[in-house]
């Protein structure tokens, strides 16, 4: 007989099989006919990721964000020449305590999206921003190098290639649709 523990691991890995989206609130997103949910955690993943994400707010100029690296890498002028108002964006370098400061930002709920270039793979860390992001109505955008793939906690993860407005954007998983 099977232990309980080893049970709910099974159910779990069965849940998060299953192709089941649910309707919810979203913003509108480039080559996203569901957009992007509200309340969520977004995994961005492939070589244009950040490109698309500034088209992302380039669509959506009412939403300030709060963008954090590890290490600066991001030129705020780069996004100004591409149409983004840089009065909407707040930087910030994290290099130790990134999982508290964030859990910060989001828990203030003054910003609708967070963007971090941050790498979390921690169950844990994951399910607190979930329940952040929920509580919120934020959506909190994970753009590290490495992906971190299988987690439930990440409700909608996208692996992006191209270029400007002619982006190739491969669903790798949606737990939410756009809601009617």
């Amino acid at each position: 007989m099977a232990s309980q523990a080893e049970q709910i691991r099974h159910l779990k890995l069965a849940i998060n099989a299953m192709d089941i989206t649910l309707p919810r609130e979203a913003w509108p997103a480039p080559h996203l006919q569901d957009g992007i949910p509200k309340g969520a955690i977004v995994e961005l993943q492939g070589p244009s990721r950040f490109e698309w994400f500034i088209s992302f707010l380039k669509d959506n100029p009412s939403l300030n964000c709060f963008w954090a690296e590890n290490s600066q890498s991001i030129l705020p002028t780069a996004l100004h020449q591409r149409g983004i108002d840089l009065t909407r964006i707040t930087f910030a370098v994290f290099k130790e305590k990134e999982f508290s400061s964030l859990r910060k930002v989001i828990q203030s709920q003054v910003f609708p999206v967070v963007i971090s270039t941050h790498y979390f793979n921690e169950i844990k860390m994951l399910q607190s921003f979930q329940l952040l992001t929920e509580k919120s109505n934020s959506s909190f955008f994970l753009a590290a190098e490495k992906p971190i793939t299988q987690n439930w906690p990440v409700a909608l993860q996208l692996e992006v290639s191209g270029v400007r407005d002619q982006f190739n954007i491969n669903i790798l998983k949606q737990r939410y649709r756009k809601s009617e």
